[in-house]
């Protein structure tokens, strides 16, 4: 299934969110008013903290969370 989407282009709609995000995001979640998969920026976790703990901060890693799948029966 992910050659056929790589080799289609076919990829998840997402939503970048900063960490401070998460919890606004959460309730979006359980209202059902979720359309994407969000994705949270880590690099806002490290400007949370504040930048003395020796890290780059220009962080590729990402985490993700998604609502739960609607099934269609048409």
């Amino acid at each position: 299934m992910l050659d056929f989407c790589a080799e289609h282009g076919i990829a998840p709609e997402t939503e970048l969110i900063a960490a401070d995000q998460i919890n606004d995001a959460y309730e979006r979640v359980l209202a059902s008013d979720v359309r994407s998969r969000f994705v949270i920026d880590t690099a806002t976790l490290v400007e949370a903290r504040g930048s003395g703990c020796g890290r780059e901060q220009n962080s590729v890693h990402t985490l993700t969370t998604a609502p739960p799948l609607a099934h269609s029966h048409a």
